[in-house]
């Protein structure tokens, strides 16, 4: 399960995206799942499993227009730079669609490429899956 999470600035109420999001994706028969929960106007969780499992939190981030910037992607020591390193896994990119509100998370797994749209979670399906 890949969750990435995400808190975009919130000015506005429409700037960027906020809230759980949550995407499947199946490649050579091997299956993905990807989140990213926005936590605040600047941190988010990643979330991805599958093949690998990468379960990071409080990741800081920004965005620069659609594209869902991870600040600290590539210092080592950071957990989001080390767990993808250590599975050999590269984010391509993050982007936030806000007319569809969805986040599309594209990672490289060895020679895989991997495309994860994910959709909003509604809030009460958001509470029962972290209960």
């Amino acid at each position: 399960l890949i969750a990435w999470t995400s808190a975009a600035s919130l000015r506005g109420g429409m700037d960027g995206p906020s809230g759980s999001y949550t995407g499947t994706a199946t490649v050579l028969g091997q299956s993905f799942v990807g989140k990213i929960v926005i936590e605040s106007e600047s941190t988010a969780d990643l979330y991805l499993s599958g093949e690998v499992s990468i379960t990071c939190e409080d990741e800081p981030f920004h965005m620069d227009g659609k594209n869902l910037v991870l600040d600290d992607i590539d210092e080592k020591g950071d957990c989001l730079h080390d767990t993808l390193h250590k599975y050999k896994v590269k984010l391509v990119s993050s982007k936030y669609d806000p007319k569809e509100d969805q986040v599309t998370l594209e990672v490289k797994y060895a020679v895989i490429d991997i495309k994860i749209v994910c959709s909003k979670e509604e809030e009460a399906l958001s509470v029962m899956m972290t209960s």
